[in-house]
């Protein structure tokens, strides 16, 4: 399996210094590029065409690798939770495959923001609103990337 490089101290502190900015969809935006990326280098296929392999998420990150599991609930799409030594992602069970795809995605924000805390002994989110909008935005973008919309939308 190809080795994907870590991102440059740099790209982390541009991330960084927008969140501390409150321009939390920029910074989404930035990291959601970089997975896309890193997730379409490991496929080989630059010219790929839709849609983003979520599931191949666990190839750019064995790290943190998260295990998905399904449960029942009325009141919770998803969350990710950090237990024995492993992240989970659980997500409702009732949710059709978009739904799913935007939870899973939504999770895997939550892991990165909370991994990258963990490592550097701070959170860039002071409110837990941020990190949800910022989660949220993450998800679009690595869902639905520039890359493949602008092209769609300049046809049209």
């Amino acid at each position: 399996m190809q080795e994907i490089d870590p991102q440059p101290s740099w790209l982390i502190d541009s991330v960084y210094n927008l969140t501390r900015e409150k321009n939390l969809y920029e910074a989404s935006k930035i990291l959601a590029r970089i997975e896309v990326d890193k997730l379409l280098e490991l496929s080989g296929d630059r010219e790929f065409k839709g849609p983003v392999p979520i599931d191949d998420i666990s190839k750019t990150h064995q790290e943190i690798s998260p295990s998905i599991v399904y449960f029942d609930d009325r009141y919770a799409d998803g969350y990710a939770i950090f237990e024995d030594g492993r992240w989970t992602v659980k997500v409702r069970t009732n949710q059709n495959m978009f739904e799913e795809r935007f939870t899973r995605a939504h999770e895997f924000a939550h892991i990165l923001v909370r991994n990258c805390a963990q490592q550097n002994g701070f959170s860039v989110f002071k409110r837990n609103n941020d990190e949800e909008y910022f989660c949220d935005s993450f998800a679009l973008n690595f869902l639905l990337p520039d890359r493949f919309t602008i092209p769609v939308l300049e046809r049209s």
